[in-house]
């Protein structure tokens, strides 16, 4: 079968990406948020401060687009391999902090920059080139390192920042993301060889770019992403004390967090199985509009833990779905030497949306302490953007 037969000649690129996701940047989403409360009782940070932190996402935009350019230029190897040496030390340097907040302001403007090398614009290079019928389970399997990374290390980080403090916390989180780094990286295989196109052709800059300006259907993309996104300050680094101002206890929480990491993993699944098999405008349009019905669940307040466990497991999916949404589009729309130039332009559109969400939330935090007037802007935004793909109904030739 031609289906598998691609897993069974591929197999080190859908591995080393799944390393190098699981300890890249996307981990972040994850883990993050687990910090929070103990960062705010030590040295007395408000939520709204802490929201504040997705201005630095403006440098992840910055990052994402040069790594996308210098991965179609040098190969992914070689760009991750940066990210791989000093994301671990980022994490260290953040177990170093005193109670400036511009301190935790730097470092994360820092790792939001450099792991922008380690984000799924790199690693999923590798398996784009080698995958055509399989390409959306490859993308799923690959995409899914960081949500099991996060699922497994979420309680295990809460019980050391419990027992031992944050700052082992941190240093247990770089000794992770290092080990698990230099695996991908052994595991990448040489590009060039094997891929699906043996083009070697290399598009500027400015012509790469203007592949996507020109086209109605990057729009669609990257309006229904943004849209889609805005609350995904939320769903990272707020994702915990929300979930608390709510009700909820921080045992429960923090099992939350780790059901969230789980949908995302049956997310990318289905998702990636769904975008082998399905119209993709569809398999968009319902991915990722279908969280605007969990943020609206939420935002109602309901009694029980049940509601809650349903509308985490709605965003889960959704978050899943986004990676091999972005990067099937990216794939698809678009001549492959310039793949990972496309895809951190939706990547940066995708990050711009949480620099945006970042401010709206703080200033709406700083009215009120309740979370529940941004839920309900999610919940319409992220149903707005879910028809944006509906656009998509045509897909263009292979390319």
């Amino acid at each position: 079968m031609a289906y598998l037969g691609e897993f069974r000649l591929n197999w080190r690129p859908v591995t080393a990406a799944a390393f190098g996701l699981g300890a890249g940047i996307s981990l972040t989403s994850f883990v993050a948020s687990l910090f929070v409360p103990a960062l705010g009782q030590e040295f007395g940070w408000t939520g709204a401060q802490f929201a504040l932190t997705s201005l630095g996402l403006v440098l992840a935009m910055v990052g994402v687009l040069i790594a996308g350019r210098l991965a179609d230029t040098f190969g992914a190897r070689r760009v991750a391999m940066a990210g791989v040496i000093l994301l671990p030390l980022c994490y260290a340097a953040f177990s170093r902090m005193g109670g400036n907040i511009l301190e935790y302001y730097a470092i994360f403007g820092i790792v939001m920059f450099v792991g922008a090398t380690t984000s799924a614009t790199v690693y999923t290079r590798v398996v784009v080139a080698r995958f055509s019928a399989a390409r959306g389970l490859a993308l799923a399997i690959a995409a899914s390192g960081a949500p099991v990374v996060g699922a497994v290390l979420s309680p295990i980080l809460t019980r050391i920042i419990a027992d031992h403090g944050w700052r082992s916390g941190y240093l247990a989180l770089a000794a992770v993301t290092a080990l698990l780094g230099l695996l991908a990286l052994a595991l990448l295989p040489a590009e060039g060889t094997g891929t699906v196109s043996s083009r070697a052709t290399r598009t500027g800059t400015a012509k790469a770019y203007g592949l996507v300006l020109r086209s109605p259907a990057a729009w669609a993309i990257l309006g229904g992403m943004f849209l889609c996104n805005l609350p995904s300050i939320v769903t990272g680094y707020q994702f915990k004390p929300m979930l608390v101002s709510l009700g909820i206890g921080s045992a429960e929480a923090a099992w939350l967090i780790s059901l969230y990491a789980i949908g995302v993993i049956a997310g990318r699944f289905a998702c990636g199985l769904a975008l082998d098999r399905f119209p993709t405008h569809i398999v968009a349009a319902l991915g990722m509009g279908l969280p605007g019905l969990g943020f609206g669940l939420i935002a109602l307040q309901p009694d029980g833990l049940w509601p809650f466990i349903l509308a985490v497991g709605l965003m889960g999916l959704s978050q899943g779905a986004e990676q091999d949404i972005g990067a099937y589009l990216a794939a698809g729309w678009f001549p492959r030497d310039v793949y990972s130039t496309v895809f951190g332009l939706i990547t940066a559109g995708i990050v711009a949306a949480g620099a945006a969400g970042g401010p709206i939330l703080s200033l709406l935090l700083g009215l009120s302490p309740s979370f529940v007037p941004f839920l309900i802007g999610s919940a319409v935004s992220v149903l707005m953007g879910g028809t944006l793909f509906l656009l998509l109904s045509k897909q263009p030739s292979a390319v």
